[in-house]
């Protein structure tokens, strides 16, 4: 399995030294029995949210819930990590056939098992269209999909009065999106991508990645053990997205170098980022969109554009 095993075979546990080692991972180079293993992971999150001073105590967390594993184990650990904080749920209903009704079932057995409650945002209803509707009238619709999931979740988190939205953005995910930033030349986007966003317009909540240091490998074995409801189905569309054939290659090298994952997001945020930093002096300065009033590269947002180009096209 990628990023590391699973066996019956790996000795005793490194951190126990009692039980029997049950999980290697081979960028740490370490085999753990189940229990280790969760507190791994729990430590290793922890760690990650005082490092970047992700969550406070004033703090009103907005978690989006998609069904899979990452948005699973992120839900459960927030509660176990930080017990006090208010979390509020959001589940974004795309409208897809065969994928879509099997996601939304999942983040309602994911909240009913955390005992939070949850709430569901149909895409067509937000937009007119379900997402499969929308196939043969925009070309980029992984880029659309991606576009209408943030501007929800703000619209949402500001309706709600939170303070930080939390994604389940994991470690391949960041690697896989930052090589790409880093291939075209975008060092703006790739500056902007952090374990925390910078508040760049008084409605755009800042997000927060508390699962930026696990791997997809880690975050499903943690979804497992705790019997976390989640679904492995793939959306159609994005199976062979820009973003998994990015996440290939990239796990392809982290065969040849383990640690290649971590060494690559640690370079960005503590080292490239720094120097990057005189950039922002030329970056976006946002607007409000005069339609809806949410942040805006121009005077109308790209949201408001696209539900008028669909409203003419009829």
């Amino acid at each position: 399995m990628k990023g590391g095993t699973t066996s019956k075979s790996l000795g005793i546990c490194r951190h126990c030294r009692v039980e029997e080692a049950e999980i290697r991972l081979n960028y740490a180079r370490l085999n753990l029995c189940g229990k280790c293993f969760v507190k791994f992971v729990e430590r290793k999150v922890a760690r990650t949210i005082n490092e970047y001073h992700m969550i406070e105590k004033h703090d009103r967390i907005l978690v989006a819930i998609s069904g899979g594993k990452d948005s699973a184990a992120l839900l459960h650990l927030i509660r176990r990590i930080m017990p006090d904080t208010e979390v509020i749920c959001l589940h974004i209903d795309l409208g897809i056939k065969g994928f879509s009704d099997v996601c939304r079932q999942k983040a309602e057995e994911l909240v009913k098992y955390e005992n939070v409650e949850l709430t569901i945002v149909s895409l067509e209803d937000f937009l007119g269209y379900r997402l499969d509707e929308l196939t043969s009238r925009r070309r980029r619709i992984c880029s659309l999909c991606g576009l209408m999931r943030r501007y929800i979740l703000n619209y949402y988190g500001l309706a709600y009065g939170v303070t930080k939205i939390a994604t389940g953005h994991n470690l391949d995910d960041a690697v896989a999106i930052l090589w790409d930033f880093y291939i075209r030349g975008d060092l703006l986007e790739a500056l902007k991508f952090q374990p925390v966003t910078k508040l760049i317009h008084p409605k755009a909540i800042p997000r927060i990645k508390p699962l930026i240091e696990l791997t997809d490998f880690e975050l499903k074995i943690y979804a497992d053990i705790k019997s976390l409801p989640y679904t492995l189905t793939q959306c159609s569309f994005g199976r062979e997205s820009k973003l998994n054939r990015r996440k290939k290659l990239v796990e392809s090298i982290e065969l040849m170098y383990p640690a290649f994952k971590h060494t690559f997001l640690k370079s960005h945020v503590k080292r490239v980022s720094p120097l990057l930093s005189g950039l922002t002096s030329r970056s976006i300065n946002w607007k409000s969109c005069s339609r809806c009033g949410m942040p805006s590269r121009g005077d109308v947002c790209s949201v408001c554009r696209i539900k008028k180009s669909l409203k003419k096209r009829g």
